[in-house]
């Protein structure tokens, strides 16, 4: 897993996360909302205020800490920050991950405008902003980009090959060795490098090619007969520490959102072309990305856009992680039904994905854009709080264990969570003796929420499971389903003696 994070920039403006660690989720929410009696977003963190610096970074550490944990043991995480926060934050991230894994600072040229503020005649006005690179694994490697193949003309009984001249360099200076000034010969000729130079290329490895009968001089030049597998045969362009504004600017990214979603508050959003290069340079084609900041989603628009540029072979997934903040009522943004800025982000996924499934052409068919949305949440299964005075009521009130409002797939999914099952595994519905049963990848797992479960309804499912064939399968039932506790007994039999490792009731 790769990360790409774009937090807030601690303007003064921009920062509602005051975290409070020993509160409930419910308190949680409300305080994370920062939001007025009309529902309009305040700033909390002024100039002002004596722990400016300190509220960001105490928002910011325990967010990275967690991030190096859930990091793939060579994955990068790419921090946007801007000149406000860059300092404290590259303090931090060296703690975290290692100044020995910190690989550079990307400038991304993000302004072609001046912004022409009261503070213009006596500040620098800011036109790059930067993306921190960090790694867990140590010379990790990049994917660069591919500007043109080598091509091998000619051919001989060894296979195709291209002629390189031997090149040499001066032996003078910090690379000059004396170890590099030697005679080459091909059993013919001897050719030396000429005075003040030396061989580009080690005595052992131009011998290399002299054995395998690939070397040879012509008019006194040392010829090698360089062929595919004796070196890399694409010439490339490095991972540049600079993006320039032809990889896209705040200013365009803002107009291409606009264009594509209609009005959404955002000031400042990044080019896709950007993220995609981040993501290309930084990720394998079936790689996870997580963005926790993950704002109008860029990162899914970026991450949807490469998989299409690679055709059948893109199949990286992405997870966006957004505070649902609310939007101001009096907005077009609120007016145009962006109640808060996740829902900006889902609609943006949506559109962005039937816009390049429509450009993918023949690929389209098998390009996945779709998503699934969850929400952060209390527990679906109700806790045993009785009423001591009143134990009976209470003992009634609990058969149904499952909290007031919640659907089915809440507790599927809750059940997929405790289990260790992707979010992203496939959830099937089909019906067994009227009752409704939940396939989870494809029969891995079984799940039936139903009342008056009898025998019949575990034969149904062992039979789904013998059509699937999944590697290995647990079914779970609601504890209260069954019709009578002998028809739990015989079920627990039956799927034992079918071949269900694991029987579970909640």
């Amino acid at each position: 897993m790769s990360k790409n994070i774009d937090p807030p920039y601690n303007t003064g403006e921009d920062f509602v996360y005051p975290d409070n660690f020993h509160d409930s989720i419910e308190n949680y929410k409300k305080i994370t909302g920062q939001v007025d009696d009309e529902g309009k977003k305040i700033g909390t963190n002024t100039e002002t205020s004596g722990r400016y610096h300190t509220n960001w970074l105490n928002m910011m550490y325990p967010r990275l800490r967690l991030a190096r944990n859930l990091l793939a043991d060579d994955g990068v995480i790419f921090v946007s920050v801007d000149y406000n926060e860059n300092f404290n934050c590259r303090t931090i991230l060296n703690e975290i991950f290692g100044l020995s894994n910190f690989i550079g600072e990307i400038y991304w040229e993000s302004k072609t405008k001046s912004q022409n503020t009261e503070t213009a005649y006596n500040k620098l006005q800011p036109k790059a902003e930067m993306i921190l690179v960090y790694t867990k694994q140590l010379k990790r490697r990049f994917n660069l980009i591919v500007k043109e193949l080598k091509d091998y003309p000619l051919s001989d009984e060894q296979g195709n090959y291209r002629e390189y001249p031997l090149e040499v360099m001066n032996a003078t200076g910090i690379r000059g060795r004396e170890t590099m000034i030697y005679d080459v010969s091909d059993g013919i000729s001897t050719v030396s490098p000429p005075p003040g130079k030396q061989w580009k290329l080690g005595q052992d490895q131009v011998a290399a090619y002299k054995d395998s009968g690939n070397l040879f001089i012509r008019e006194g030049k040392v010829i090698i007969k360089m062929r595919p597998e004796f070196e890399r045969n694409e010439t490339t362009e490095p991972f540049w520490g600079f993006f320039s504004k032809e990889l896209g600017t705040a200013e365009n990214a803002k107009s291409d959102l606009t264009e594509l979603i209609g009005e959404h508050g955002f000031e400042t959003v990044k080019p896709i072309d950007v993220i995609k290069r981040l993501i290309f340079h930084a990720t394998e084609k079936n790689d996870i990305i997580l963005d926790f900041f993950s704002g109008s989603a860029t990162t899914a628009h970026a991450v949807m856009q490469l998989n299409a540029d690679d055709g059948d072979s893109g199949k990286r997934k992405f997870i966006m992680v957004q505070l649902p903040e609310l939007t101001d009522k009096k907005s077009t943004t609120y007016k145009a039904g962006y109640v808060n800025v996740s829902e900006i982000g889902k609609e943006r996924i949506r559109r962005a994905g039937e816009k390049i499934k429509s450009e993918a052409g023949l690929f389209a068919q098998n390009l996945d854009v779709g998503f699934k949305v969850f929400k952060l949440d209390t527990s679906n299964i109700r806790k045993w709080q009785p009423d001591y005075d009143n134990l009976e009521v209470s003992l009634l009130d609990y058969v149904d264990n499952f909290v007031e409002g919640r659907t089915e797939l809440d507790v599927v999914y809750e059940i997929m969570l405790k289990y260790g099952f992707d979010l992203t595994y496939s959830v099937d519905e089909f019906i067994v003796s009227e009752k409704k049963v939940y396939s989870v990848g494809y029969g891995m797992l079984m799940i039936c929420l139903s009342n008056g479960i009898k025998p019949d309804v575990a034969e149904g499912i062992l039979k789904r499971v013998k059509e699937l064939s999944p590697e290995s399968s647990r079914v779970v039932f609601k504890d209260n389903g069954f019709e009578k506790d002998s028809d739990k007994t015989n079920i627990k039999e039956i799927l034992k003696v079918g071949g269900i490792k694991e029987f579970i009731t909640i």
